[in-house]
């Protein structure tokens, strides 16, 4: 199948299989070595492409991977700086707000003095418009009755 193929010898007589044995002999005697390596050639020669093309795959395959895992390493280191980048910029912000709500806490309380105080001076102006009022009103009343009293005839009592 894979080597030269052989006559086979059909032997009718001992002289025959001695005559055979002489040829074989010669044969493998002048080129043993040679005869050998071309057995095994011819019966290696078949598997000498595939094995070519498995082993270029093979190594394209490991190449391949090891790329693979070099990138996966890469991508995690990222990753991780990332994070770490994530982790500063968010503990920024968090202080940020902590700061801004801070702020507007203390604005808010200064807020809710001034909104009293400026209650307690609109309860003060009130109060200070309603005396206002109620003094002219009196005044007011006074001047009313004074000058009542002046323009008032007596009916009863005699002039002097």
């Amino acid at each position: 199948m894979f080597g030269f193929e052989r006559e086979k010898i059909q032997l009718k007589s001992v002289e025959d299989y001695l005559r055979a044995q002489e040829l074989l002999g010669a044969g493998s005697e002048n080129g043993t070595t040679d005869s050998k390596w071309r057995a095994a050639y011819s019966k290696v020669k078949p598997f000498i492409l595939p094995g070519a093309i498995i082993l270029a795959i093979v190594l394209v395959v490991g190449a391949a991977f090891f790329e693979m895992m070099t990138l996966r390493s890469e991508v995690a280191g990222l990753r991780s700086v990332q994070r770490e980048g994530d982790v500063k910029a968010l503990r920024r912000q968090i202080a940020d707000l902590a700061a801004k709500m801070d702020t507007s806490a203390k604005q808010i309380e200064e807020l809710k003095d001034d909104t009293y105080a400026l209650k307690v001076e609109i309860e003060a102006q009130k109060a200070r418009a309603a005396r206002a009022v109620a003094s002219a009103a009196a005044a007011a009343k006074k001047a009313a009755l004074s000058a009542e009293k002046k323009n008032k005839p007596v009916i009863g009592k005699p002039r002097p």
